[in-house]
């Protein structure tokens, strides 16, 4: 393949994408703490169905037209459990007795992300639990590749870009020299060059993110090590925009 049709773009922030950049393209979303990690366990614990709202009003309008046999309300406030929901933003809580089968309508920061970038190709969702899945399906499609970092209300997260290093270095490793656009991909790989020399870098790495310091204010280092565990939930999330 030429190096246009290859290319592997980062973007920091989903508002840094520009619509022309997604034509053709597949779009990657990564909230790594905790959305896209959540996500992924409930697909992978046997949920049918994850459908992500901007809005707690709109997630309690959007449940309100299933039976209370087939739904669950997902999300957080705050990192923590918002009243009257069934589950929070916690991976470890999507278990297979608590969701298989289930319809999840789950409000997250994931939301807003993927309606930014809907106008790729396709808009996968990913994490570390996921990441060499991740990679086989990009390789194979063949498009060009943009990996958006959600962000914690319009501020760059170092986990976000954690991990849009991890699938941009593995992608470069991959075609041999990809086109690297421009230098929010070269930053996020350096991160990832930076964090990933051992264990205990990458984990403190997260720990030291914006993501991670919040999860740990309340009590959540437990979500930290979950979201940090490469390839052990072996599904990957792919938006469809007529649900």
């Amino acid at each position: 393949m030429s190096a246009p049709s290859r290319s592997v773009s980062v973007r920091l922030l989903p508002q840094m994408c520009e619509s022309a950049d997604l034509e053709g393209a597949v779009a990657v979303v990564i909230d790594l703490l905790r959305a896209s990690t959540t996500i992924t366990t409930a697909l992978a614990a046997g949920a049918t169905t994850v459908i992500p709202c901007r809005e707690v009003d709109e997630a309690r309008d959007l449940a309100a037209r299933f039976s209370d046999g087939e739904i669950l309300l997902g999300g957080e406030r705050g990192g923590e459990l918002i009243e009257g929901f069934d589950l929070d933003n916690s991976p470890a809580a999507y278990t297979p007795e608590r969701v298989a089968g289930k319809t999840i309508v789950f409000t997250t920061t994931t939301g807003p992300a993927v309606d930014t970038v809907s106008a790729a190709e396709r808009v996968l969702i990913g994490c570390f639990a996921n990441l060499n899945m991740t990679l086989d399906v990009l390789v194979r499609y063949g498009h060009p590749v943009r990996l958006i970092c959600a962000g914690t209300n319009g501020q760059i997260t170092t986990e976000d870009v954690l991990c849009a290093g991890a699938l941009a270095t593995g992608l470069w490793r991959h075609f041999g020299c990809p086109d690297v656009a421009d230098d929010q991909t070269t930053l996020a790989m350096a991160l990832y060059e930076s964090a990933s020399k051992d264990a205990a870098t990458f984990l403190r790495t997260l720990r030291n993110s914006r993501g991670g310091r919040n999860l740990q204010r309340i009590g959540m280092d437990a979500d930290i090590v979950i979201a940090s565990q490469w390839d052990h939930q072996p599904v990957l999330p792919e938006f469809d925009a007529v649900e």
